[in-house]
């Protein structure tokens, strides 16, 4: 019976992949307040884009800034004393060295005047906390982003655990997507980053066909062991804005390539119980089943990446016929040709 074959030759074919992914801010950060107080002013408009620094909420700041004036008084008090305890000090020195008084009470001069310098150094740290601790009535945001509505309205009294509003960060936006080890792209991916220092290059396609470029900035070193798949992030720049958290897209990949592939006609792979086979011209030409590794499809061709090599004869045709162990006269084809 003749059948036609035709002789493998490994190529290096080119493809594009895409992946599905849902779009993520680059950060969402949730403002809370830093001090309890009562909610004074929303300042910012909701759904406005702000920058890192802008003030978002104002906090009643009185009881803070009474709390200032106290710690300054405190450490003008503090400065008083140590002027008192440095001048007694030094008098305490003079007539020790004059013997005119006991060791004891030299000793008792230099504690009170070094106890004096400690109470100052507290005094300023807590003018310091105080000068904070009003800053903070300001709730500024500490990433560009799109603001969301407010939390609480404007009255409510607040303290650290309160939520008032977030803040994403829309530029650059980020997309989380996953390739299975099985797949083709995967090994050609971990390949090229192996090899290079630079991140992978994406592309990502919106549904007025514009397309972005971006960057695969995260990989994931470990597969899961229940999906079997390596999680991936890349980022896309998104000064207008277009890309919105939770959208899903398509993040694709250019140019990727195949090393030693041999390309079939796609009727030549047969499914089997145990995955794709194709039928080989094994000694004393009998058809010889062969397990295989698919790659991706090119038109009306299969890329075969493991299981075949270089001038295998693979048969292309007459398939349903053919049964393995049975007997076979091979015509060989052109790689062109069909069965």
């Amino acid at each position: 019976m003749e059948v036609p074959v035709i002789n493998a030759q490994t190529s290096q074919p080119e493809w594009t992949e895409a992946y599905p992914g849902r779009v993520e801010g680059l950060r969402e950060v949730q403002i809370r307040p830093r001090v309890s107080g009562i909610l004074l002013e929303r300042v910012y408009q909701e759904g406005s884009n702000v920058d890192a620094g802008d003030v978002l909420f104002r906090i009643d700041p009185q009881p803070y800034k009474v709390a200032l004036m106290r710690a300054q008084a405190e450490q003008a008090r503090a400065e008083a004393s140590l002027r008192e305890a440095k001048r007694n000090w030094e008098r305490t020195k003079r007539l020790f060295e004059s013997n005119a008084i006991s060791e004891r009470e030299r000793d008792n001069a230099l504690s009170t005047f070094e106890l004096a310098q400690a109470e100052l150094d507290v005094a300023k740290a807590a003018v310091e906390d105080a000068k904070l601790q009003l800053g903070y009535t300001s709730v500024e945001s500490i990433v560009p982003g799109v603001t969301s509505l407010e939390a609480v309205p404007q009255g409510s009294l607040v303290d650290s655990s309160t939520l008032l509003a977030t803040v994403t960060q829309l530029d650059p936006v980020q997309v989380r997507f996953s390739l299975s080890e099985s797949d083709p792209a995967f090994a050609v991916l971990q390949k090229q980053r192996a090899e290079s220092d630079e991140d992978l290059k994406a592309q990502l396609r919106l549904d007025d066909g514009t397309t972005l470029e971006g960057r695969v900035d995260f990989a994931a070193s470990t597969v899961d062991a229940e999906t079997g798949t390596v999680q991936y992030r890349a980022l896309f720049d998104n000064p207008n804005g277009r890309i919105l958290p939770g959208m899903f897209v398509r993040v694709s990949f250019k140019d990727l390539r195949l090393n030693d592939a041999v390309m079939v006609p796609e009727t030549a792979v047969i499914t089997s119980g145990q995955g794709p086979i194709v039928y080989t011209v094994g000694p004393e030409s009998k058809v010889q089943p062969r397990p295989v590794q698919l790659g991706p499809v090119f038109g009306d061709k299969q890329a075969i990446i493991g299981g075949l090599k270089e001038g295998d004869q693979v048969v292309t045709g007459a398939i349903i016929r053919l049964r393995p162990g049975a007997p076979i006269k091979p015509v060989v084809q052109n790689q062109g040709q069909g069965e």
